[in-house]
């Protein structure tokens, strides 16, 4: 699905199911790739909001984490 100038993937899978570490994987991708973008000579709002999505993107990952322990 795509959302103005952001994608939005939407995955509905079992937390117990083999394809989870795959998916962790694109997030964890995403974190790093966003870090590169940032530049202290770059529009400071950009900045923010790559820092924005990276933390939704943590957040993401430390439910996952929470879901696979319980």
């Amino acid at each position: 699905m795509h959302d103005g100038n952001h994608r939005i993937l939407s995955i509905s899978i079992d937390l117990d199911g083999s394809l989870l570490s795959d998916f962790e994987k694109i997030p964890d991708d995403r974190i790093e790739d966003l870090r590169g973008r940032i530049h202290e000579a770059l529009n400071p709002i950009y900045n923010e909001s790559l820092m924005i999505e990276i933390e939704t993107l943590q957040l993401v990952l430390s439910h996952v984490d929470r879901s696979k322990q319980e």
